[in-house]
């Protein structure tokens, strides 16, 4: 994936998926901490506060259009897709 300019390896992409996945319905995250995870990955570019929210919305979209996760209460992101 390729977000403003930068280049998220496919490795991190699942990376940040996997995580993404461990959060069930009573364990959800917000939007906030897929970006404060993004940060964690370690690459440079992506520690720019632009890119890694972008690259958390990017992941959000995806996978809310897959139907693998879905939001409950204000804004708690909870995974319910299959693994």
């Amino acid at each position: 994936m390729i977000v403003n300019g930068v280049e998220v390896l496919p490795s991190t992409e699942q990376s940040l998926e996997s995580w993404m996945k461990t959060h069930t319905e009573k364990s959800g995250f917000r939007a906030s901490d897929l970006v404060q995870k993004i940060k964690e990955q370690g690459v440079q570019s992506l520690m720019d506060d632009a890119v890694s929210m972008r690259v958390a919305d990017r992941l959000l979209q995806k996978h809310k259009k897959l139907r693998n996760i879905r939001l409950f209460g204000a804004n708690n992101w909870c995974w319910v897709g299959a693994y």
